[in-house]
C-alpha cells in the first residue's frame, strides 16, 4: 500500500460497524460517524440468513453472537390459532456452511462496537449527523453537524450506511429514492409470553387476511418478538391502545395484559425502494441507505450485511492493488441486480402471502409447497436454506482485472 488507506463510514448500525471492523482489521484507517448519541435500541430486525451469517463469521464474531443468540432450529407457517400449515425442523444441524441465526440488531451492533473500539486505527464519533458530501479525483469528504458546530472529514472513500433516512444518500440524490411505501405499518414488540407451551417454533409466520403476524424467539429465557400489521393512519397513541386487543386476537391462548410482560414496543413504515446508483465516484451506499424492503423473511437485513461483505472485497482489492476503481461499478451493478431480482420481488411476495387465507394457502402457493418438501428430509431442507446465499456476492472474482488504480 502506497499510503495508509482511509475510509469514512456514516452510520453506526450493524452494517456500518461491520464494514468498519472488517476494514480496520486489514489495516485500513476507519472513522465512523453516527447521528445519534448511542446505538438504536428499538426492537427491529433480528433474523440473519446464511448470506449474512457468512459475513458475520468472516468478521470473527460469530461465536460471541451465539453465546447470547442461537441458530434457528425450526420455522413454520401457521393458520390463525396456531395450527401448522407446514414446518421445517432440525435447521441447526443442517450440513451447510452458514446457518440462519437469531440475535437482536442492537445487540449485534454493540458486540461489533466492542470489537472495533480497541483497534488503534478505528474511531467512532457519536452525535455527528452527515449533511453534505464532496469529492475530487483522489478523495471524498463528509460534512457533519455536531454539538461543536460543523466538521469536515475525508478519506479515500466515503460509505453511507446511515439507514433509511441516510444523510449521504440525500446529499447525493436529494429526495429521489425510487419505489413506494406500503399502506400499512409494522408494529414490533418484544414480549415475555410462554409460547413454548403451544408448541411454537423458533420462528413462524401466521397467515390471515386481517390478523397476520410474525413471532420469533429472541432469547433463551422466554422473550419473543411479535410483529403485526396496522393501519398507517393510526396515531402512536391509538397503536398502543390497540395492542392488548391485538394480542388477544392473534396470540394463542388469547392472553390478557396480566398474562404477558411487554418489554419493547415500536412501529415502522415499510418501504420497497432502491437507489439508481450505489456508487457515485468515491462515495458508496450500502444497506438501508441504498435499498429498503418490508421485513418479511429478513431479506433487508441479510441483504444489507451481504452488501458489506461485497463492498469489503472491493475496497480491500483496491487498497492491495488487486483491483481498480472500476470494481466499484461492479459492486453497484451486482448489488442492485440482487435487490431488483431477488430481494424486492421475494419480500413483496412474502408480504402479500401474510394476508392470504391460511386455510387454503398451501394449495396454491409454490413457495409453501417447497417449504413443505423441505420439511420432509435434511437434503431438501439444506437446499431450501442454501438459496439464501444468492443474496451474497464474492467480489474477489473481479480481482486482477484493474483498469483504474487508486
Amino acid at each position: 500500500m502506497a499510503h495508509t488507506p482511509k475510509v469514512v463510514v456514516a452510520g453506526a448500525g450493524p452494517a456500518g460497524l461491520l464494514l468498519a471492523l472488517l476494514l480496520a482489521r486489514e489495516g485500513v484507517q476507519v472513522t465512523v460517524l453516527e447521528a445519534n448519541h448511542s446505538i438504536d435500541t428499538r426492537p427491529r430486525a433480528l433474523l440473519y440468513g446464511p448470506a449474512a451469517a457468512q459475513v458475520i463469521r468472516r468478521a470473527g464474531i460469530v461465536n460471541k453472537v451465539l453465546e447470547r443468540g442461537f441458530f434457528i432450529r425450526s420455522m413454520a407457517w401457521r393458520k390463525l390459532g396456531g395450527e401448522k400449515i407446514t414446518e421445517i425442523t432440525g435447521m441447526d444441524t443442517l450440513d451447510i456452511p452458514d446457518r440462519m441465526m437469531a440475535y437482536p440488531l442492537n445487540l449485534l451492533a454493540e458486540l461489533i462496537l466492542e470489537a472495533l473500539v480497541p483497534l488503534p486505527n478505528a474511531t467512532v464519533l457519536w452525535n455527528h449527523r452527515v449533511t453534505a458530501v464532496s469529492q475530487d479525483e483522489g478523495q471524498a469528504w463528509v460534512e457533519a453537524e455536531t454539538h461543536g458546530g460543523t466538521v469536515k472529514l475525508g478519506g479515500d472513500f466515503v460509505v453511507g450506511c446511515d439507514g433509511a433516512r441516510s444523510g449521504v444518500r440525500k446529499a447525493l440524490f436529494g429526495r429521489n429514492f425510487r419505489g413506494y411505501t406500503w399502506d400499512k405499518l409494522i408494529v414490533t414488540t418484544n414480549v415475555y409470553y410462554d409460547l413454548d407451551k403451544y408448541d411454537w417454533s423458533d420462528l413462524q409466520w401466521t397467515l390471515h387476511p386481517d390478523n397476520w403476524f410474525v413471532s420469533m424467539r429472541i432469547t433463551k429465557d422466554g422473550l419473543w418478538r411479535v410483529a403485526y400489521g396496522e393501519d398507517a393512519s393510526l396515531t402512536p397513541e391509538q397503536l398502543r391502545e390497540r395492542l392488548p386487543q391485538r394480542f388477544r386476537s392473534i396470540l394463542p391462548g388469547s392472553p390478557t395484559p396480566d398474562q404477558y410482560r411487554l418489554a419493547n414496543f415500536a412501529w415502522f413504515r415499510m418501504h420497497q425502494r432502491c437507489v439508481d446508483r450505489m456508487r457515485v465516484g468515491r462515495i458508496m451506499l450500502a444497506g438501508d441507505a441504498a435499498h429498503l424492503c418490508n421485513p418479511m423473511g429478513g431479506l433487508g437485513l441479510t441483504g444489507g450485511i451481504a452488501d458489506v461483505g461485497s463492498l469489503t472485497d472491493c475496497l480491500l482489492g483496491i487498497f492491495s492493488g488487486k483491483a481498480g476503481l472500476d470494481i466499484l461499478d461492479k459492486y453497484d451493478r451486482v448489488r442492485r441486480e440482487i435487490y431488483n431480482g431477488i430481494i424486492d420481488p421475494l419480500s413483496t411476495v412474502n408480504m402479500n402471502r401474510m394476508s392470504t387465507d391460511g386455510e387454503t394457502a398451501l394449495e396454491t402457493d409454490h413457495f409453501l409447497q417447497m417449504a413443505q418438501q423441505a420439511g420432509k428430509d435434511c437434503e431438501s431442507a439444506a437446499e431450501f436454506m442454501m438459496q439464501d446465499l444468492a443474496l451474497g456476492a464474492d467480489m474477489t472474482r473481479f480481482y486482477n482485472q484493474p483498469e483504474t488504480r487508486l
